[in-house]
């Protein structure tokens, strides 16, 4: 599994961000998101842990650099 990076608006690491598997039950799938315990921010909702992760993890100063790897869903 990716490492998740600190959050990128108050800096929290460790337990207080963390990647959530949501259930829809109604609908019968699952979605994934990473979300900061601390003040609040998340990213929307994937359909992998791995592009949850990857979206958390993906930085201004990434694109900027020419490091964006993943695609938009």
């Amino acid at each position: 599994m990716i490492e998740l990076k600190p959050c990128p608006f108050c800096g929290c690491h460790d337990y207080g961000v963390h990647l959530q598997k949501l259930y829809y039950e109604n609908d019968n799938y699952t979605k994934h998101k990473v979300m900061c315990e601390d003040c609040g921010a998340e990213v929307g909702e994937f359909a992998t842990p791995e592009r949850s992760i990857e979206a958390w993890n993906r930085r201004v100063s990434d694109v900027h650099s020419g490091q964006r790897t993943e695609k938009r869903d």
